[in-house]
Protein backbone atom coordinates (compact mmCIF):
# COMPACT_ATOMS: atom_id res chain seq x y z
CA UNK A 1 0.00 0.00 0.00
CA UNK A 2 1.35 3.45 -0.67
CA UNK A 3 2.19 5.79 1.78
CA UNK A 4 -0.36 8.34 3.39
CA UNK A 5 -0.62 11.78 2.29
CA UNK A 6 2.14 14.01 4.00
CA UNK A 7 1.61 17.34 5.53
CA UNK A 8 0.61 19.71 3.03
CA UNK A 9 -0.57 17.73 0.92
CA UNK A 10 -4.40 18.69 -0.77
CA UNK A 11 -6.18 16.41 -2.81
CA UNK A 12 -9.66 18.19 -5.12
CA UNK A 13 -12.84 17.50 -3.34
CA UNK A 14 -14.88 16.74 -7.15
CA UNK A 15 -12.26 14.51 -8.12
CA UNK A 16 -12.17 12.31 -5.01
CA UNK A 17 -16.43 12.58 -5.23
CA UNK A 18 -15.94 11.19 -8.68
CA UNK A 19 -13.71 8.12 -8.06
CA UNK A 20 -15.65 7.35 -4.84
CA UNK A 21 -18.66 7.11 -7.07
CA UNK A 22 -17.22 4.68 -9.05
CA UNK A 23 -17.39 2.51 -6.25
CA UNK A 24 -21.18 1.92 -6.57
CA UNK A 25 -20.36 -0.02 -9.49
CA UNK A 26 -18.76 -2.42 -7.64
CA UNK A 27 -20.59 -2.11 -4.11
CA UNK A 28 -19.02 -5.92 -3.00
CA UNK A 29 -15.64 -4.45 -3.38
CA UNK A 30 -16.40 -0.97 -0.96
CA UNK A 31 -14.29 -1.55 2.03
CA UNK A 32 -11.90 0.77 3.73
CA UNK A 33 -8.60 -0.43 2.26
CA UNK A 34 -10.74 0.25 -1.42
CA UNK A 35 -11.42 4.30 -0.40
CA UNK A 36 -7.95 4.49 1.07
CA UNK A 37 -6.47 3.49 -2.04
CA UNK A 38 -8.54 5.58 -3.92
CA UNK A 39 -7.80 8.76 -1.79
CA UNK A 40 -4.25 7.57 -2.12
CA UNK A 41 -4.49 7.66 -6.27
CA UNK A 42 -5.89 11.24 -6.69
CA UNK A 43 -3.33 13.57 -7.33
CA UNK A 44 -2.68 16.60 -5.02
CA UNK A 45 -4.35 19.77 -5.94
CA UNK A 46 -2.19 23.09 -6.71
CA UNK A 47 -2.71 24.82 -3.88
CA UNK A 48 -0.88 28.19 -2.48
CA UNK A 49 -1.09 28.77 1.54
CA UNK A 50 -2.66 32.26 1.97
CA UNK A 51 -1.59 34.69 4.11
CA UNK A 52 -4.17 36.38 6.46
CA UNK A 53 -3.87 39.50 8.63
CA UNK A 54 -5.61 42.26 9.70
CA UNK A 55 -4.68 46.09 10.15
CA UNK A 56 -3.74 47.11 13.77
CA UNK A 57 -3.06 49.89 15.98
CA UNK A 58 -3.80 53.32 14.84
CA UNK A 59 -2.03 55.67 15.05
CA UNK A 60 -0.38 59.27 14.05
CA UNK A 61 2.90 59.19 12.16
CA UNK A 62 4.55 62.97 13.30
CA UNK A 63 6.83 62.42 9.98
CA UNK A 64 3.98 63.58 7.60
CA UNK A 65 0.81 64.03 9.66
CA UNK A 66 -1.16 61.10 8.72
CA UNK A 67 -2.55 57.91 10.52
CA UNK A 68 -0.80 54.56 9.92
CA UNK A 69 -1.80 51.12 10.80
CA UNK A 70 0.40 47.95 10.39
CA UNK A 71 -0.02 44.73 9.01
CA UNK A 72 -0.46 42.01 11.89
CA UNK A 73 1.25 39.19 9.62
CA UNK A 74 4.47 40.90 8.97
CA UNK A 75 4.79 44.04 11.12
CA UNK A 76 5.02 46.72 7.90
CA UNK A 77 3.04 49.96 8.58
CA UNK A 78 0.82 51.42 5.81
CA UNK A 79 -1.59 54.31 5.54
CA UNK A 80 -3.59 52.74 2.87
CA UNK A 81 -5.24 50.44 5.79
CA UNK A 82 -8.52 50.32 4.19
CA UNK A 83 -6.95 48.07 1.00
CA UNK A 84 -7.65 44.03 1.19
CA UNK A 85 -4.70 43.71 0.94
CA UNK A 86 -1.45 44.40 2.45
CA UNK A 87 0.88 46.17 -0.09
CA UNK A 88 4.16 44.53 1.37
CA UNK A 89 3.41 40.98 1.94
CA UNK A 90 0.05 40.49 0.07
CA UNK A 91 -1.48 39.03 3.08
CA UNK A 92 -5.64 39.07 2.99
CA UNK A 93 -6.85 41.52 5.29
CA UNK A 94 -10.69 41.26 4.76
CA UNK A 95 -10.83 38.80 8.13
CA UNK A 96 -13.25 36.28 6.56
CA UNK A 97 -11.97 32.65 5.34
CA UNK A 98 -12.74 33.42 1.16
CA UNK A 99 -12.29 29.71 -0.20
CA UNK A 100 -13.05 30.71 -3.55
CA UNK A 101 -11.04 33.67 -3.64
Amino acid sequence: MKEYIGQGEYIEKKALIAELAKLDEKPWLVDLSACLEIILDVPAADVVERKRGEWMGCHFNDLDGDYEEYCSNCGAYSKEYYRPFCSNCGADMRGVDHETV
